[in-house]
């Protein structure tokens, strides 16, 4: 599923993602791993960036370091609730697209 919020190396990103039923409970915990290709390695791993925001939407982040290091067109990413055993892979896969400046200074 594409994001319409595109990543800019260097720059906070985020997204909020809102799926249908109560797919987030409180006190739940999870994890998202970016890479360039479902089988390529993380270039991205995040646990703690993603939060909350009612029981069918989290914000998923990533820090100005994070991005830094996405040097490639498109990164994909799902959403595993990792409270429960086992881990729970949410439904959906999403890809965000990777914008370089063009103006480097």
């Amino acid at each position: 599923m594409p994001l319409n919020s595109a990543i800019r190396p260097g720059f906070p990103w985020g997204a909020e993602i809102q799926f249908v039923g109560e797919v987030f409970p409180l006190n739940a915990t999870f994890r998202a791993q970016f890479r360039a290709q479902a089988a390529g390695p993380v270039l991205a791993d995040v646990t703690t960036q993603i939060t909350r925001l009612s029981d069918d939407s989290i914000l998923v982040s990533l820090t100005p370091l994070q991005t830094a290091g996405l040097l490639v067109p498109m990164v994909f990413f799902d959403v595993v609730r990792t409270d429960v055993a086992p881990p729970d892979l949410l439904s959906a896969e999403f890809e965000v697209e990777v914008k370089r400046s063009i103006t480097r200074l």
